[in-house]
């Protein structure tokens, strides 16, 4: 079955003017029938609040279903391949359809290899009727696997016994004989209805159900000869019909199967025994393995869930991306309104900016101005400093025959170029002021750029010269 088993399931017996639905669910490893129902047509059953949109597990007649058994080697029943094998094997058996024109199953006991099919436009037909009701098919199980369930679940010990099932219709009948590891399946040709309307009919009811019977004793002759159990179910079943059956199973008791023994489920209106064929369809698509399980439409079912697990997956990445893309959006919305705050700020400080900017240039400019009349003025301190400087060496070291007839300055960068004028009563005195202005080390190149001296004048006159001298400022 698949992953995504359902917990709850509606198993559907539909016969000719009544439809008997049972929903079963699972829980905790037991079953329990939480609602039986009767209608005449599915719409009616459709329109019920509790099977409204229900997953439904529904069956086809016994006469629509192929079951052939075969023996299979024990390499087969052993190999790691079995279903390819076993599909193999199948291939090469005399089988009146091809496989790919059916839906199959097959289930083993002991070497017996039970081969179970349906012609897919049968199954496809129930199907579309049971879903145009509104109901959505999740499984289709043949009739006598679902009877053979119900009993075994029920019935431990017949799973392990010989056993034979009666199951009764409106129209026709089934006989199903369970022994020594093998299913055989015969449709009987008589139901309730022709029963009901002559009992003369349950006469020969009997009488067809014993010869058929007497001839699956005779194609199986080596089968053990130990007496069967019989159990009869469906259709309401009178005292009169049983005993007329135990004419046949002489050495047997016959009894009404009872498909809730081992089931909970509330008391039905009528016999449980109506109920056997929809409760096994459920319990059957939720059992644990007690019986062998066919499911008709199971690769359906499963490639549906797929699909649907498909869906889910593409949802969940839509809604991650969705997501995802929603983050990215209130991130991107977040910077946004961030940005615009930024911007909002920048926009005030450049307004402020803007009126301050005048005031800072007019500073600039002040302060150059300011800057550039410091300089002045330390430059004409330093003039000044070097002024005094000169006058206080041309003070030192003039002689007192000397005459400074006139000063003359220049300040060139941190130097004052001094050129003095003067009258001197002969060459010696002019020679001591010379020497003397060598000696100060803040004198640079002290030098007699002019003179008169004596030779072309008179003697005893006075002699003029012109020195000139460079003044730095002392450290």
């Amino acid at each position: 079955m698949s992953k995504l088993r359902l917990k709850k399931i509606v198993g559907l017996d539909i016969d000719e003017g009544s439809i008997n639905a049972t929903e079963i669910s699972a829980a905790r490893g037991r079953l329990r029938a939480s609602s039986l129902f009767q209608a005449a047509a599915l719409e009616e059953l459709a329109e019920r609040p509790e099977l409204k949109n229900s997953s439904v597990a529904i069956t086809l007649p016994a006469h629509a279903v192929l079951l052939r058994i075969f023996q299979v080697s024990a390499s087969i029943l052993h190999s790691r391949n079995k279903d390819k094998d076993i599909m193999a094997f199948l291939q090469r058996q005399n089988l009146p359809f091809k496989l790919e024109e059916c839906f199959w199953g097959v289930f083993i006991w002991q070497n017996n290899l039970h081969f179970v099919a349906a012609r897919k436009e049968a199954v496809q037909k129930q199907i579309a009727v049971v879903e145009a009701a509104g109901f959505r098919c999740v499984a289709v199980i043949p009739s006598f696997l679902a009877l053979y369930y119900i009993l075994v679940q029920n019935n431990p010990q017949a799973g392990k016994d010989r056993f034979v099932i009666v199951h009764v219709r409106k129209a026709a009948s089934d006989l199903i004989i369970c022994e020594d590891s093998r299913l055989s399946v015969y449709p009987l040709s008589l139901g309730q209805q022709q029963i009901a309307a002559d009992p003369q009919q349950s006469t020969k009811f009997s009488q067809e159900l014993s010869r058929i019977h007497n001839s699956h004793r005779m194609q199986h002759a080596a089968l053990s000869p130990a007496a069967l159990q019989v159990f009869v179910s469906g259709r309401e079943i009178s005292a009169d019909f049983i005993v007329q059956l135990q004419k046949n199973f002489t050495d047997t008791q016959v009894v009404v199967l009872d498909p809730f023994k081992k089931i909970t489920a509330a008391a039905p209106a009528g016999s449980a025994s109506v109920y056997s064929l929809s409760a096994g369809l459920a319990a059957a698509y939720l059992g644990s393995g007690a019986a062998p399980a066919v499911n008709f439409i199971r690769d359906r079912i499963r490639r549906e869930n797929r699909l649907v697990q498909v869906g889910i997956t593409r949802k969940l990445v839509t809604l991650g991306a969705v997501a995802a893309c929603v983050f990215l959006l209130l991130g991107d919305l977040l910077l946004a309104g961030r940005l615009q705050r930024e911007q909002a700020a920048y926009a005030r400080l450049t307004i402020q900016v803007d009126k301050i900017l005048p005031s800072v240039k007019g500073l600039l400019r002040e302060k150059e101005s300011l800057i550039s009349q410091i300089a002045y003025l330390q430059r004409q301190m330093a003039g000044q400093q070097l002024y005094l400087q000169a006058l206080a060496l041309i003070s030192r070291h003039k002689p007192a025959g000397v005459v400074i007839k006139e000063f003359d300055s220049k300040l060139n960068d941190s130097l004052l170029e001094v050129v003095i004028t003067g009258a001197s009563a002969g060459y010696e005195q002019v020679n001591v002021f010379l020497s003397g202005l060598k000696k100060e080390p803040g004198v640079h190149e002290p030098k007699v750029v002019a003179s008169t001296f004596p030779g072309g004048q008179a003697a005893g006159s006075d002699i003029d010269f012109k020195l000139r001298f460079e003044v730095k400022k002392e450290l």
